[in-house]
């Protein structure tokens, strides 16, 4: 009998604004590729990426850090921070409960949210986080971007920049490990940071050798195919914990599946809106509700093969094959791969019973083509 998946979460701290980039990049490229690997160690990989993670009624009631210091909790002891010419957003007054909680907090007023998250993963307790890495992009790639955007990569004021000079000096004298300097490129023609490789490839190999090292390996080899599924399920189950709300949404959606029109549906929304959240949550309720439905959900970027069309179907026919005992042979070719998918799920429906495919950020997946 195969162990038991284990969970690995870890922390991302980082400003936001400035750090769009990078944060897509550990989430579309990095993260991965870091799944694939855990996987043949039966480890499930939780990035814990706060801007999908507080909720509007948390936000509305200044519950915001206290979410954020007990995220930092559960992950340890895997963190890691970015940094780069922003301090971020000065905490107002913190709640009397969150303050109770965490009561060393009286001793840092006027800190960012990202100061007062390195300092409770890591500065406060070095000893808690043995894991934790450090990343400062080179303050010389500011001087690449256009003028009129870049209030949003420069310190919010001079007193900000003095506090992230101290918290940087803190940080290096922590005695963990910190990449300085990493390169980045802005682009002007899509108006955004690019060329992470070099970034991305060493938060892959600072991670792995860690997760290594706190799991040393001793699981046997798994299935691709069944290893693929736990990805996209296990990608749901994070992604549903933050969602709330939508419940007329979900019912329009429900309504539409069980009905009688077979056209796909499609749902759009604003970069960071909560699709992802959205579907994740209906997906796992409506396989719940509908037991006797065959449900088969794929985010895109959840692994390495939903970022490959070619696999993507591949792996749709043989989770097609496998659940309904078909001997199809699955062919190579993108056009011939599409047409075994149809005669596929033709095939599977004969039993009457209902398919409902679910593809996640398709639109992001098309656009990589």
């Amino acid at each position: 009998m195969a162990p038991a998946w284990r969970t690995v979460r870890v922390f991302i701290s980082s400003t936001f604004m400035d750090m769009q980039a990078e944060r897509d990049w550990l989430v579309k490229v990095v993260f991965p590729e870091l799944r694939e690997r855990m996987s043949q160690r039966n480890l499930h990989l939780v990035d814990v990426d706060l801007r999908w993670g507080v909720t509007k009624e948390e936000a509305e009631q200044g519950k915001v850090l206290e979410v954020i210091l007990n995220e930092i909790d559960r992950s340890r002891p895997f963190f890691i921070a970015l940094l780069g010419e922003r301090y971020g957003s000065i905490t107002e007054k913190v709640p009397d409960d969150t303050e109770f909680a965490y009561p060393w907090l009286r001793d840092y007023p006027g800190h960012s949210f990202t100061a007062l998250e390195i300092v409770h993963g890591v500065l406060r307790n070095p000893s808690l986080t043995p894991r934790a890495f450090f990343y400062f992009r080179d303050p010389n790639f500011i001087s690449q971007i256009p003028t009129s955007k870049r209030k949003d990569f420069t310190a919010e004021n001079p007193e900000s920049a003095v506090k992230l000079t101290v918290l940087k000096e803190e940080i290096r004298a922590s005695g963990r490990p910190v990449m300085k300097n990493y390169p980045a490129c802005w682009d002007n023609n899509q108006s955004r940071v690019v060329d992470l490789d070099i970034f991305g490839q060493r938060v892959l190999e600072d991670l792995w050798l860690a997760i290594c090292a706190e799991y040393p390996k001793d699981a046997p080899e798994v299935d691709p195919l069944t290893v693929e599924r736990h990805m996209h399920d296990s990608f749901a189950e994070e992604r549903a914990r933050f969602h709330v709300g939508r419940d007329n949404e979900s019912s329009r959606l429900t309504q539409y599946v069980t009905g009688t029109d077979r056209r796909p549906v499609v749902i759009t929304g604003e970069h960071g809106s909560g699709k992802s959240a959205f579907l994740a949550s209906w997906y796992r309720k409506f396989a719940v509700d509908h037991p006797n439905d065959f449900v088969l959900a794929y985010f895109i970027g959840a692994s390495p093969d939903s970022t490959q069309y070619l696999r993507l179907l591949r792996n749709m026919c043989d989770e097609l094959k496998r659940q309904f005992n078909l001997n199809d042979e699955i062919p190579e070719g993108a056009k011939e791969l599409s047409e075994a998918l149809a005669v596929l799920l033709m095939t599977a429906v004969r039993d009457k019973q209902r398919i409902v495919l679910v593809l996640d950020a398709l639109g992001a997946w098309v656009t990589t083509q």
